[in-house]
């Protein structure tokens, strides 16, 4: 008699913990822009204060690498 092999339970439970995983691992990367953006928010706040132009242009480069790399 031929049996039929049984559904691989471990191959399951792998693609599930798998989804699990990419699913935190996306929410990170959320949060992880979010801090940015709000990083480069704060920064264009600074700028604003009393600041060199020196030190002004250095900070807007600062929060504009950190505004695009939140985007990505």
């Amino acid at each position: 008699m031929t049996q039929t092999p049984e559904p691989d339970r471990n191959g399951e439970k792998s693609k599930a913990e798998l989804r699990h995983a990419l699913a935190n691992s996306q929410q990170e990367k959320l949060a992880l822009q979010n801090v940015l953006a709000r990083a480069a928010e704060q920064i264009d706040q600074l700028i604003e204060s009393d600041c060199h132009d020196m030190e002004k242009g250095k900070a807007a480069k600062a929060a504009h690498r950190l505004r695009k790399i939140s985007e990505a």
